[in-house]
């Protein structure tokens, strides 16, 4: 690795404390988190950081404590000022040594987001690796066909690609494989699979075979457990907001019933800055409303900021005509189009029977969003299904076609032995369509079908 001017000089200044016993845990941070700069160019910076910290923050204690005028009055000027450059000294060793922490949890933060990549995405990784081996190739042509699909398997394509590359050094695959293992973050689950790989790797083409099969069952078992976990702590943070939301709504309950009983709540209160006049009553009841609104907007916030991989929003586009009313069981867009008036027909038979207008919009809007709600709940749960093995599907297929068989083929193959879950149905419509292309208009019938696949999807 070629370093500039200013990492050679940080390098000369500060590169001797890489070898230091103090930075073995931070070696073994660095290598887990390959942060892309050799680990005495690493530690110099940081020690190079740490030293602007110390004299910045020690000047900044130290020139505005005199300047301050903080005075101890049993001091004279000169002790005065030696008294804030020491204070300042100390600050200043702290802040640098401050920094140097930093830097150590900065690996540790990126060696935490690398284990997190591959716990998400090895099970389709190995997936991909036990649909080669029934081509029979040797491990270095598994790990180089896995390693090049960098977009689709990311820090453990990664890892792969680090196997390669200490075999091609050392001449040796299964000493890349121990290199890798020893230095991975995901020593829970990257590290036992490679020492595996290459156990069953030195057994014979059929051991190993077997043992991905076995593998990517399961860590597809083990995916939908966590997927699944996750899920119910979704649903705790879901239910504690629903306690939350359930007290101003009491609230509002107990005021309209004691403002009957004790008539203070039903004093006119004068709006500010205003000619309007309200009651108590009615102030802690919009209150309460306001309140449910705003934590219903923040419930909704973090639920999908907590939601984890595998379990994304998708939005439903609407269906055209006659189909809006046949889909409208299935798709939330086309619940939403056949709720609309009835829901304003409610509002408006609610207001003409003297209920209030705004009770006659509140209970119009829980007639348009009970139907709607029920029915994107149920979809959500069948498209998060069908999104988590929707890559397994097709990495899958791109395994048999890569193996030379006919996409058709291929599809059947993964219908039949592939476990798929609630895309399972999909995907036998799809493998009964292309069977059926053996026409001159083959391709056109497998563009329906295909087309035809994408939309159920």
């Amino acid at each position: 690795m070629t370093l500039g001017v200013v990492d050679r000089t940080l390098c000369a200044l500060f590169a001797r404390h890489a070898d230091r016993d103090r930075h073995t845990t931070t070696r073994t941070r660095y290598r887990e988190a390959r942060p892309g700069v050799g680990f005495g160019a690493f530690v110099a910076r940081v020690y190079a950081v740490s030293w602007l910290a110390c004299a910045a923050v020690g000047a900044a204690v130290s020139v505005g404590g005199v300047a301050s005028g903080v005075r101890v009055p049993v001091l004279n000027e000169g002790q005065q000022v030696a008294g804030w450059l020491a204070c300042g000294a100390l600050v200043g060793a702290a802040a640098k040594r401050a920094t140097v922490r930093a830097g150590d949890r900065y690996l540790a933060w990126r060696a935490g987001l690398r284990r997190a990549a591959i716990r998400a995405t090895l099970p389709g990784a190995v997936r991909y690796l036990s649909v080669l081996a029934s081509g029979t190739p040797s491990e270095r042509d598994l790990l180089a066909r896995a390693a090049a699909r960098t977009g689709a398997y990311g820090e453990t394509a990664a890892a792969f690609r680090g196997v390669l590359a200490t075999a091609d050094l050392t001449g040796s695959v299964d000493r890349g494989l121990r290199v890798a293992a020893r230095d991975t973050p995901s020593q829970a689950l990257l590290a036992p699979f490679l020492v595996k790989f290459r156990e069953h790797a030195a057994q014979g083409p059929d051991a190993l075979r077997q043992y991905l099969d076995m593998e990517a069952r399961m860590l597809a078992d083990s995916r939908e457990r966590a997927q699944e976990r996750a899920a119910s702590a979704l649903e705790l943070v879901a239910e504690l907001f629903v306690v939350v939301l359930v007290l101003p709504v009491l609230v509002a309950i107990i005021t309209t019933v004691v403002g009957v009983l004790a008539p203070g709540f039903s004093a006119p209160v004068a709006v500010p800055h205003t000619a309007h006049t309200t009651t108590v009553r009615a102030l802690l009841v919009y209150g309460s409303a306001a309140f449910v609104l705003g934590v219903g907007a923040l419930a909704a916030w973090l639920v999908g900021a907590l939601r984890p991989r595998g379990l994304t929003w998708n939005a439903h586009r609407r269906s055209r005509g006659v189909a809006v009313l046949t889909n409208a069981p299935r798709n939330p867009a086309d619940t939403a189009v056949v709720a609309a008036l009835p829901s304003v027909g409610v509002a408006c038979w609610l207001a003409a029977h003297e209920l209030g207008a705004v009770n006659a919009v509140l209970m119009g809007y829980v007639a348009f969003a009970l139907p709607v709600g029920a029915v994107a709940a149920r979809r959500a749960r069948i498209d998060d299904a069908k999104d988590r093995e929707l890559q397994a599907f097709v990495h899958a297929v791109a395994g048999h076609v890569g193996l030379g068989r006919p996409f058709g083929g291929a599809v059947s193959r993964v219908a039949r032995g592939v476990d798929l879950g609630a895309l399972n149905p999909d995907v036998d419509d799809l493998a009964v369509a292309l069977a059926a292309t053996t026409t001159p208009r083959a391709g056109g019938v497998r563009r329906a079908a295909l087309a035809g696949f994408v939309e159920r999807v």
